[in-house]
């Protein structure tokens, strides 16, 4: 959570936006997918700009105070609202800090905190002495229900301890934005994607998602859940935007052909699923995992199937968060991605790979998190 104007609001770590936005008060009171209560539930604690008072000062437009945030705009046709505040990141205040309050559209889980190339959130904390590099380390943790694991964000560095675990540490290569219809500071390129199903005596049988040859561009969403207050300066982060996989309508095919997937399949319409993965009922399990190669790296990152498939979480008309383990859920968005670009999501960065590494020429994206250095 980030505290604004003494009001604390739920913010997800972006590399696609430069700006620190926020779910406004009012946001709620229009939301066109559910219930009050189960968008309350959804966005966590909002900004009421009402209640700020002086402590928060009206921008004329936002385009005079926030940063470039191209890929947002053209994601989001939202209403904004935009004004300086105070943000307070114990035992730190940062003065006159820009925020962008998010009154209208359909598109938002929760706010986001701004950590594209240009991030005003990361040249605000560096000018204030509160890091002494433009930087910030992320751990994803795990969402998986038998084998969770918290994440955390270190702002400024990287959490070494998490580096040195037994478990080693697989680094990626992180190319500059090209190529694809969503550019994105995080992105890999996919040489190859496998769905794997075990057979008897250890054995296993390999069903190619990809064309050889031909090399999918991705972005890389990380996300991340509430994580160790032993590193400071921190913030709480909760997590829900881009958790899952999302490919383009020719792997999405095969990867729905392949697991038996139907779409007459559905949960309770009551229920809001704020991202939708591929649904499977109890006649069906999914007993694979998910085999991704990267350009620039020889070895293959595998998301075992506890990272894979789950039962179904929704929440409630009355915003109780709700388990449905007659329904299970593969962590594959059901629908073709925005722009049409591959996304990595946060089941992604949970798995570690079995290939040992060492963190080198930043930034980089590791099997384990992220460690990005600026300049």
């Amino acid at each position: 959570m980030l505290s604004a104007s003494s009001q604390l609001v739920c913010v997800v770590p972006s590399t696609v936006v430069n700006s620190t936005l926020v779910i406004g008060s009012d946001y709620c009171q229009h939301f066109a997918n559910g219930t009050v209560a189960q968008c309350e539930s959804l966005s966590g604690n909002t900004f009421n700009i009402g209640a700020a008072g002086a402590s928060y000062n009206n921008a004329s437009t936002p385009s005079a105070i926030l940063g470039s945030n191209p890929v947002w705009y053209q994601i989001n046709s939202q209403a904004l609202d935009a004004g300086n505040t105070s943000l307070f990141l114990p035992p730190n205040t940062i003065p006159n800090y820009p925020i962008g309050v998010i009154t209208g559209g359909d598109n938002q889980n929760e706010g986001h905190l701004g950590l594209a190339p240009e991030s005003q959130f990361l040249q605000a904390a560096y000018n204030n002495g509160i890091i002494s590099q433009m930087g910030f380390g992320l751990d994803a943790g795990s969402q998986s229900i038998a084998n969770q694991r918290p994440g955390k964000i270190v702002l400024g560095g990287y959490d070494r301890a998490s580096m040195n675990e037994l478990v080693p540490t697989a680094v990626y290569p992180i190319g500059t934005p090209s190529g694809s219809e969503r550019d994105c500071p995080l992105q890999v390129k996919i040489t190859q994607l496998t769905l794997r199903f075990p057979l008897s005596g250890g054995n296993f049988t390999e069903f190619n998602l990809t064309e050889a040859g031909i090399d999918v561009p991705a972005c890389v969403e990380p996300q991340v859940p509430p994580f160790d207050k032993r590193y400071l300066p921190l913030l709480t982060l909760r997590y829900r935007y881009d958790n899952l996989f999302r490919f383009p309508p020719t792997i999405l095919e095969n990867i729905q052909q392949r697991t038996g997937w139907s779409p007459d399949t559905k949960a309770d319409p009551s229920l809001l699923i704020a991202e939708p993965g591929l649904l499977y009922p109890p006649s069906i399990a999914f007993n694979g995992s998910l085999i991704i190669k990267l350009q620039g790296y020889d070895g293959q990152v595998e998301i075992p199937n506890y990272e894979m498939s789950q039962p179904l979480r929704g929440i409630a008309a009355n915003g109780t968060r709700i388990l449905n383990n007659n329904l299970t859920e593969l962590k594959i968005f059901h629908e073709a991605p925005l722009l049409n670009t591959a996304i990595l999501g946060k089941v992604f960065l949970s798995k570690v790979s079995n290939t040992p590494a060492t963190l080198c020429d930043l930034p980089k994206l590791t099997s384990r998190g992220i460690f990005d250095r600026r300049l």
